[in-house]
């Protein structure tokens, strides 16, 4: 009887025991969880904040790139338009333009400061909402505008600059490309503006300006979606 009662408050006590401790280990899961799913929100807010300050930049650029557009448009339908005569264009309007189109710009890399820190930290997988996740690293990791705006100053500085500085003398060089007062040059423009190489070019310019103000589009209105989406996860 005395074995019989000492066995059952072993059991007991062991039931007790396995019962505490899966008690502990459920308290701190929940806690762990708790905890993973704060510091998740967290690193979501930071890349709120670094989206809002890259749709500045993405601003930015819009205004530069349509802009460009403009101008080029303009450029190619006075050749469309000139039929002799005095010429629709001004010769400091062509030294703007030239100007205009020799400024090179770095090329569009997002503020990802936050995104990068949690790649590399391997805690990407904090974010519980695959969805927004693969949304995320869709758009840093895929930069279409970055390749296009290498490939208009790789353009620009291996054949337009060439062109330009050949056709220019030193002094007019200097103040059209690096002192910035194009309406300083003396050059005879309306030379440039009737050479066959400067009319292909503003026809590229055309065409890369139109693309890259498409692209640029696209990425800030990719940027409006991914901020609300993040707004949503975190007013959960």
């Amino acid at each position: 009887m005395k074995l019989t009662k000492s066995l059952g408050g072993i059991f007991l006590e062991a039931a007790l025991i396995v019962f505490g401790v899966s008690v502990s280990f459920y308290v701190e899961s929940w806690r762990q969880q708790r905890a993973d799913a704060e510091k998740g929100k967290g690193y979501l807010r930071q890349i709120d904040s670094d989206l809002e300050e890259d749709s500045i930049q993405l601003g930015r650029l819009q205004n530069k790139y349509l802009k460009l557009e403009k101008m080029a448009n303009r450029f190619i339908f006075s050749y469309v338009t000139y039929n002799g005569g005095k010429l629709p264009i001004s010769n400091d309007s062509i030294a703007r333009i030239i100007y205009d189109f020799t400024r090179s710009e770095s090329p569009y890399d997002p503020l990802s400061t936050s995104y990068s820190s949690v790649k590399f930290s391997g805690q990407l997988d904090l974010i519980k909402n695959n969805t927004l996740e693969k949304e995320i690293i869709s758009y840093y990791e895929r930069n279409p505008v970055k390749q296009r705006m290498q490939d208009a100053n790789n353009w620009t500085n291996s054949k337009f600059l060439s062109f330009v500085g050949e056709q220019m003398d030193v002094l007019d060089f200097y103040w059209l490309i690096f002192a910035h007062h194009p309406e300083k040059a003396k050059t005879d423009f309306y030379r440039l503006y009737n050479d066959n190489f400067m009319k292909s070019a503003m026809g590229f310019s055309q065409d890369i300006t139109e693309e890259l103000s498409r692209l640029i589009s696209v990425r800030i209105q990719s940027n409006r979606e991914l901020r609300s989406h993040l707004k949503t996860e975190l007013s959960k």
